[in-house]
């Protein structure tokens, strides 16, 4: 009894120093990515998310859909706004408040995966399991991007959900289907990633196919409730950005092996090698596997129409956790089939420390990518914002445009000035030209500099205009543009709103996004021997624009 005890006693203590030593490292590496960010600036969407927490209410954006369709056409998730609304209040426009907010959520998610993973593996396999997810490249991704905000707390409700539910099967207590539901709830307000979480729950558990019934009901409703709210929100019941014109299974799958286990072939070759216990695992415990098997659909079903965005990091934080569950549930089954064999322990150690090692190498290079890119977004905030007279002019890249136009915004607001923005050369007068105020972002010193020469940059864009062939199909209904300019097989086209915005768009796509609000737009192409091509102004309209262009000899 005395014995008995005592182990019992143990336990607890390796719980309690497992549960102390995750929190210590979630508590440093945050605090390394927090001092590492310094100092704190805005950049990707974060200007355009907070133009529209100021412009619009909470009940708005839930509730109204032609306020939320004016951040987004294309997605529903307006827990984002909420989210900066909450720390616009407490902080005002202080980025660091917002960034010490991004990091507390990380840890929290980090902390639900450990506990989530406990309910099914030892405390040793769920530590891994969330040091694991905490160097992986996603989250490096997230630490750096607040526009991602509503990935990471829709993970943190999904998982609390997860856990309320497999509680409520194991101890029978409403109060935690509740819990579970209500959470589900704030988990498909923040992305819509999260909305096919039931098809999960309903295989967890040992339970018979009725039950399994009555007990998903609840979240069976509460997604009968969100296609509601959608399709009242957005008019569509399926949306996405839409820019993706390949859709082959080939393109998809190469273009997932690359984002979620890198480019590199050895770093492949070796992930591969560790899924190869966890096949093994399928087939001997099929039962126990089947909601791995729907966690891996699940997870990657809503990625297959953006097949073309799955380079950025956000895209894979489900698969990543994917794979991070596979890996940790496999082992668990070894370790408890063999639980003297010495061969399972090294395996199990080599496999996690090798994977460990390979994450935070992607983890730096994402890591490197993203400082040089949130470099610039923090420098041209400084000028657009702090620095520029309102008779200076800048010259934003196509790439942050709305960024920039947003920036503007801001200090039109805030300040009550303006700022001169040029976002194509076009939108210039030659004798705005003449004046001696021209700035940009200079990449090689990652600083805003005097532009000295830009009249001749102005003459020989003038001299790079050029009367060339150009067919325009655009068609723009419903806050869905089709486009195809493909009689011109090669070279560049941009999407143009005058002193607004510019965009470098594919030569056929398909965009959902709400436009008419800028009334006016034209297109640029650039042909491959350097010179370019402007057609006349257009105006949003429900009729299709068929426009020829055609050069007489």
């Amino acid at each position: 009894m005395y014995f008995k005890k005592n182990i019992s006693l143990l336990f607890v203590l390796l719980a309690i120093v497992a549960i102390v030593a995750i929190v210590a490292i979630v508590a440093t590496a945050v605090l390394y990515h927090y001092l590492n960010m310094l100092p704190f600036s805005w950049a990707w969407d974060d200007t355009a998310i907070l133009r529209q927490v100021i412009e619009y209410s909470p009940s708005e954006y839930f509730f109204d859909p032609s306020s939320w369709q004016q951040f987004s056409a294309s997605n529903l998730h307006p827990w984002i706004l909420l989210s900066f609304e909450l720390d616009l209040f407490l902080f005002g426009l202080n980025p660091e408040g917002f960034y010490l907010h991004q990091f507390v959520s990380i840890a929290i998610i980090l902390l639900c995966v450990f506990f989530v993973f406990r309910l099914w593996v030892s405390p040793v396999l769920a530590m891994s399991a969330s040091v694991l997810f905490l160097y992986s490249p996603p989250i490096s991704t997230l630490s750096y991007q607040l526009m991602t905000r509503h990935y990471i707390e829709g993970l943190i409700f999904a998982l609390l959900s997860i856990m309320a539910y497999v509680l409520f099967i194991r101890k029978n207590n409403y109060y935690l289907l509740f819990l579970a539901v209500f959470f589900y709830v704030l988990a498909f307000s923040a992305k819509e990633i999260y909305v096919p979480l039931p098809g999960l729950l309903f295989f967890l558990g040992k339970q018979s196919i009725p039950q399994r019934i009555v007990k998903i009901l609840p979240f069976a409703i509460a997604g009968l409730f969100y296609i509601v709210w959608r399709y009242y929100m957005l008019g569509v019941l399926v949306g996405g950005y839409g820019l993706n014109t390949d859709r082959s299974i080939t393109y998809f799958i190469e273009r997932l092996s690359n984002a979620l286990f890198s480019p590199n072939i050895y770093y492949q070759f070796f992930f591969a090698i560790t899924l190869l216990p966890a096949i093994v695992y399928f087939f001997r415990a099929i039962k126990v596997s089947i909601p791995l098997i729907i966690l891996i659909l699940l997870s990657l079903l809503p990625l297959y129409p953006i097949s073309y965005f799955l380079s950025e990091g956000r895209y894979m934080l489900m698969p990543t956790l994917t794979y991070i569950a596979i890996i940790i549930l496999s082992l668990h089954f070894y370790m408890h089939q063999y639980p003297s064999s010495k061969v399972i322990k090294l395996s199990t150690i080599t496999i996690l420390c090798g994977i460990l090692f390979l994450f935070v190498q992607m983890s730096q290079l994402e890591r490197e990518g993203l400082q040089k890119d949130y470099k610039r977004y923090a420098t041209q905030w400084t000028f657009i914002y702090n620095t520029a007279s309102i008779n200076d002019f800048f010259l934003v890249n196509p790439a942050g445009s709305w960024f920039a136009e947003n920036s503007r915004w801001l200090r039109q607001y805030y300040k009550n000035e303006s700022v001169n923005l040029v976002f194509d050369l076009i939108d210039l007068t030659p004798l705005q030209a003449e004046q001696n105020n021209f700035f940009q972002f200079d990449e090689v010193c990652q600083c805003v500099v005097k532009k000295q020469d830009f009249l001749q940059t102005y003459k020989k864009w003038q001299n790079k205009q050029k009367e060339q062939a150009l067919s325009i199909q655009f068609d723009y209904k419903n806050n869905i543009s089709i486009w195809d300019f493909r009689a011109l097989q090669t070279g560049e086209f941009f999407f143009l709103v005058p002193k607004t915005l510019s965009y470098q768009v594919p030569a056929k796509g398909i965009f959902r996004s709400h436009l008419d609000k800028y009334h006016h737009f034209r297109i640029k192409y650039i042909a491959d021997n350097g010179f370019m091509t402007y057609s006349p102004l257009f105006k949003f309209s429900e009729q299709p624009i068929a426009y020829e262009m055609t050069i007489k000899n």
